[in-house]
Formats: C-alpha cells, structure tokens, sequence
C-alpha cells in the first residue's frame, strides 16, 4: 500500500513517505480492533479504538511520537488493494491524507479476519515525528 501511496504523491509533485515500524504497527493493532469489533464500523466511530483511544493514543501506545498524524481506515473488497486505494483516492478527506505535506512517514495494515462480516480491514497511519530535544551547550563551559 504505500507504494500505492507514494506514487500518488510523486504524481502530485510530492515528495515520498518513509516507512515507519511504530506507525504499520499501530495500524495493525487499529485494523485488528476494528475487526473484532465491527460495532466500531456500525456506529461510525471508525477511528476510535474499543477501548476509547484516539489515534493519538494508539500512535503514543506503539512507541510513535508525532508532531502530526492522520489515519484512513477501510473493509472489505476481498482483500484487494488496489481496489481500497482506489476508493481512498476519490474520497477527498481520506485523498487529502495520502497528499498531506505535513507528514513524512506511514505504516500500512492489510488483516485478513475470517468470520469477520468484511473479511479484510485496512488501516494506514500516517505521522511526521516531534522534534528530538537537543541539548544546549552551557555558555560557560560548553557542556550540555
């Protein structure tokens, strides 16, 4: 999927978005929630975890810390990614998150849930880190 994604972006003169493990690792979580707890889907609170967390939660609770973050969910079409990105690229809110300048990174999930009504749950995580706190040098005597 995030081939997907940065050939969108190259499209659109936008440069590519790294990869990220913390960030594929809360969508999978996300994706995996959301297929355990289809309530979630019914009562379009899609990107709401089951037990009330935010993305922000879900980012923090995989080890991200994001100055940004955004996130497009999806279910079903048998599995097939082309035809999820497809659907993402001609709805504008979930385009406008593939096309977002203020992230550099994402981390896709694609679960197969048998049993589940949709069969498949997508999730993508997109984030630009904080800002690594640097130590200033003492003006006295350099140290940090």
């Amino acid at each position: 999927m995030l081939e997907r994604i940065n050939a969108a972006r190259a499209a659109h003169g936008l440069p590519p978005l790294a990869e990220s493990a913390a960030l594929a690792q809360a969508a999978r979580d996300h994706a995996a929630d959301l297929s355990r707890n289809v309530w979630l889907i019914e009562s379009r609170r899609w990107h709401e975890g089951s037990d009330g967390s935010s993305i922000s939660d879900r980012l923090i609770r995989a080890g991200y810390r994001g100055a940004r973050w955004r996130e497009n969910v999806g279910w079903g079409f048998g599995g097939d990614e082309a035809r999820m990105f497809d659907w993402w690229r001609v709805s504008p809110v979930h385009r406008d998150a593939i096309l977002a300048t203020d992230v550099t990174e994402a981390g896709a999930a694609r679960l197969y849930a048998p049993g589940a009504p949709w069969g498949y749950y997508w999730t993508v995580d997109f984030g630009r880190p904080a800002a690594a706190t640097t130590a200033t040098a003492c003006p006295c005597c350099g140290r940090g």
